[in-house]
């Protein structure tokens, strides 16, 4: 499977400008290679695709997109990861999962916290707890028992989708490239204003 950028630019980003999100993201040195100053945001994103630098792709891709874009992304992922059979759903799992999408619909800081709350319940392992960070680092107070108000760092939520998704393409097994091509087809399908559905990945890579 292939997977070709369209051919206007990604207009549905939060931002395409390279040195902001350069200054955010910790390529790899393949990926840096990419990043010269002719370059632009789909040429770099392209580039790193078609050399599988897959999780350079992800978190070009998700520090681009809004918060909540970026975990509807990331939703997205998960709910067709465990639709397709990778891994058994635990019950923190769907709340978390169903508290996600109302979160999108609405966010609501009192389901951001109860989010918080699930992620914790579930192993660093799991795409889920990943997904559950990215919308507690979304916004807000990420201390909320400290007495202080604290902000998250700008685009930690970025780094949660990343993660996650990372996960699941990873704990995939044989589909493991398989899940990263639908993810970022997805993530890109979002970025140019579509609804980011993720295509199923039973079929195996051989």
């Amino acid at each position: 499977m292939s997977l070709r950028l369209p051919q206007q630019e990604l207009s549905g980003l939060r931002t395409r400008d390279l040195n902001e999100l350069s200054a955010q993201i910790d390529w790899s040195e393949s990926a840096a290679g990419f990043v010269t100053e002719r370059a632009t945001y789909e040429t770099v994103l392209q580039s790193i695709i078609n050399h599988d630098l897959w999780f350079d792709a992800l978190n070009l891709l998700s520090h681009a997109l809004g918060p909540r874009q970026a975990v509807w992304w990331a939703y997205s992922v998960c709910c067709q990861w465990y639709e397709d059979g990778h891994a058994p759903k635990e019950e923190a799992a769907t709340d978390l999962l169903e508290l996600t999408r109302a979160w999108v619909i609405e966010p609501e800081e009192e389901v951001r916290i109860k989010l918080h709350d699930l992620a914790l319940k579930l192993p660093n392992r799991s795409p889920v707890h990943w997904l559950g960070m990215s919308v507690f680092w979304s916004t807000g107070n990420i201390t909320p028992e400290a007495g202080v108000v604290t902000a998250p760092p700008p685009f930690l939520y970025a780094r949660g989708v990343s993660a996650s998704i990372d996960l699941a393409a990873s704990l995939a097994g044989l589909s493991r490239q398989t899940v990263y091509l639908s993810a970022l087809a997805a993530g890109i399908d979002l970025a140019n204003g579509g609804d980011g559905k993720v295509r199923s990945t039973k079929e195996s890579d051989t």
